[in-house]
């Protein structure tokens, strides 16, 4: 799995129309080309947070092994350290793709003046549903935010990061505005706003450190919750267990380097600190129904 940044995204050759402040932000006007999908085939996760406006098409990704469609005239945000990947599900749409893209750092996002309090319900939302619609005025005020980012980033001032920031915590207030309008159903019909938070905890810590433990217990003890009450959280919020959730990522990660590297399958099970070889394909017959050379050769 490739961990991203901003300079990352930066220095892509592929994506030509793109402008940047550091490693703090950037903004990205993307177009379909046969590129785009050899980009995103392989899982990547992002420490931070990134908006995906969707101006026309549509194609599929997969957010922590869900699938989310991002279609016309519609807003997708992921989250920090999510895992993501374009979907193999065919989309005809695809090639007439284009979309704007604003990646935000952790570190940038933490300096913002903003109200967590008021922000959390509507941030709970966008976990659940990270893709909405948006109407004609949304779309126009989108447009106007994106042409001001635009013109201070090519404006010589010392003060490029403070004015931004107020740009970007404006931002975050409409979006949450846009999602509490979309998704304003009673909350009895929703998952609670605490099994939210342990969820979003429990997959955070899972795609930072799935290759070196599986165990529920070490999230457990990470979490201050006992096995027991994180297992029966996570399993009602989600309908899968802790287990299956930890050996998912796991799953993801070996695909990932079975496909895409040239790492022998000793050095995989070693960097997946499997205790040998035998052990490994197992696990991994068990859950993708061939053994991991089978897969690498299919």
């Amino acid at each position: 799995m490739i961990n991203l940044t901003i300079e990352d995204i930066v220095r892509m050759e592929r994506i030509p129309n793109k402008i940047s402040l550091g490693n703090d932000f950037c903004i990205v006007d993307f177009r379909y080309s046969p590129d785009f999908e050899e980009l995103l085939k392989y899982p990547v996760s992002f420490d931070g947070v990134m908006a995906f406006f969707c101006i026309s098409g549509s194609f599929k990704i997969i957010v922590n092994l869900k699938e989310v469609e991002v279609s016309e005239n519609s807003v997708f945000v992921n989250a920090p350290s999510n895992i993501l990947s374009v979907s193999e599900s065919r989309n005809e749409d695809i090639r007439d793709l284009h979309f704007v893209m604003v990646a935000v750092s952790r570190e940038y996002m933490s300096s913002l003046k903003l109200d967590a309090n008021r922000l959390f319900v509507d941030g709970m939302k966008i976990l659940d549903n990270p893709s909405i619609k948006i109407d004609d005025r949304e779309k126009g005020l989108a447009a106007d935010y994106f042409d001001l980012i635009s013109k201070i980033l090519q404006y010589p001032s010392p003060y490029k990061r403070e004015c931004l920031g107020n740009i970007i915590s404006s931002i975050c207030y409409l979006i949450a505005t846009a999602w509490g309008k979309k998704q304003s159903e009673p909350q009895e019909h929703g998952i609670p706003a605490r099994r939210k938070v342990v969820v979003s905890n429990f997959l955070h810590l899972v795609s930072e450190h799935h290759m070196s433990e599986r165990t529920v217990g070490f999230y457990a003890d990470k979490m201050c919750l006992t096995p027991k009450y994180l297992s029966k959280l996570i399993k009602a919020a989600t309908g899968r267990s802790a287990p299956d959730w930890i050996d998912a990522f796991v799953i993801l990660e070996a695909k990932n380097m079975l496909k895409y590297s040239n790492i022998p399958i000793k050095g995989i099970v070693a960097k997946l600190n499997f205790p040998n070889q035998s052990v490994f394909h197992k696990f991994f017959k068990a859950h993708v129904g061939m053994t991991p050379s089978e897969y690498r050769n299919s």
